[in-house]
């Protein structure tokens, strides 16, 4: 799995977003108003190890 930390030009706010098998550079995000909000990078890589205990 491929993930990616998104800022949101217009909020100024992160989230980690699971891309697509098949996303290449230049795919449109796949954002869903169920993703998590955190209020700056380092909380979104903070949150990090939570993600990889998920997928496991």
């Amino acid at each position: 799995m491929k993930y990616t930390i998104y800022e949101d030009p217009v909020a100024l706010k992160f989230a980690l977003l699971r891309l697509p098998d098949k996303f290449i550079d230049g795919d449109r995000l796949p954002i869903l108003p169920t993703d998590r909000w955190f209020d700056s990078r380092e909380e979104a890589v903070a949150a990090l190890p939570e993600l990889f205990n998920r997928e496991e």
